[in-house]
């Protein structure tokens, strides 16, 4: 990313790795002063499950509209959906039904694309048609 310049305000960065590798991948920003010094923020890390081993069913994938997600209440808990700008989109996916281990969204007001849907514990790609 481009920097700000002489800017002393607080500056908020965010981007997505379109291909995380399964397991826990570990993320840090490193902000360069033209002078050379730099320093790194802190860590971050992600989890994404592999495939069958995935603690949440999302189907149908992909989807024109309606998508479900299934997991534990823990799971579920802190569920988030992302475009691939780094937005979140989760206000725009209509949350139809919950219950503590099943959530059904429509998604037809999103335009067609990939989404990150970000779950307690993991990262899964979702395609919109």
């Amino acid at each position: 990313f481009d920097g700000a310049e002489d800017s002393n305000a607080k500056l908020s960065y965010n981007t997505i790795d379109n291909s995380p590798l399964a397991g826990k991948s570990y993320y840090r920003l490193k902000q360069t002063d033209r002078d050379g010094a730099y320093e790194y923020s802190d860590i971050q890390y992600i989890y994404v499950s592999s495939g069958s081993n995935s603690l949440v069913s999302i189907h149908p994938n992909p989807t024109r509209a309606l998508l479900t997600l299934e997991g534990s209440a823990l799971e579920l808990e802190d569920l988030a959906i992302y475009n691939l700008t780094g937005q979140v989109v989760t206000n725009q996916a209509q949350r139809l039904s919950t219950s503590e281990e099943k959530m059904v969204f429509d998604l037809s007001r999103l335009q067609a694309g990939v989404y990150m849907i970000k779950t307690s514990t993991g990262v899964h790609r979702v395609m919109k048609q």
